[in-house]
C-alpha cells in the first residue's frame, strides 16, 4: 500500500514538474529473459522514445519476479501513444532487448488540478 502511495506521489510530483508531457501516463508491465540485457536495450533505445514524444518516469522491478518490469511514460497524447506502441519496430526492439511475455499497457488521462 505503501509503494502505491509513494509511486502516486513521485508520479504526480513529475507531472507538476513536466506541464508540456501533462496529456497521458503510459503504464507498462512485462517480463525479461535477463533483466540487465534488458536495461541495456531499453537505455539504447532512448531516443526512439523520445522521437515518439515519451518522457521517461520510472523503471522498477517487481520485488516477489525481479524479472518481471513495470515502466512508467508521459506521453503528449493517448493517440501518439498508441501508435508508438503499435509501431512494429517496438515490437522488434522488444523481441531483441528479451521481452518474453506479452505487455500489459494501460493509457490514462492526467487530470489537471
Amino acid at each position: 500500500m505503501f509503494a502505491r502511495f509513494l509511486v502516486t506521489a513521485v508520479l504526480l510530483s513529475v507531472v507538476s514538474a513536466s506541464a508540456a508531457y501533462a496529456d497521458v501516463l503510459v503504464l507498462v508491465s512485462h517480463e525479461v529473459k535477463d533483466f540487465d540485457a534488458w536495461k541495456k536495450g531499453f537505455d539504447g533505445d532512448k531516443a526512439m522514445r523520445k522521437k515518439g514524444g515519451f518522457k521517461d518516469l520510472f523503471v522498477a522491478r517487481d520485488t516477489a519476479k525481479p524479472n518481471l518490469v513495470h515502466l512508467g511514460f508521459i506521453a503528449p497524447s493517448a493517440e501518439k501513444a498508441k501508435a508508438f506502441i503499435e509501431n512494429p519496430k517496438l515490437k522488434e526492439t522488444m523481441e531483441k532487448c528479451g521481452v518474453i511475455s506479452a505487455p500489459d499497457i494501460k493509457i490514462a488521462n492526467l487530470e489537471k488540478k
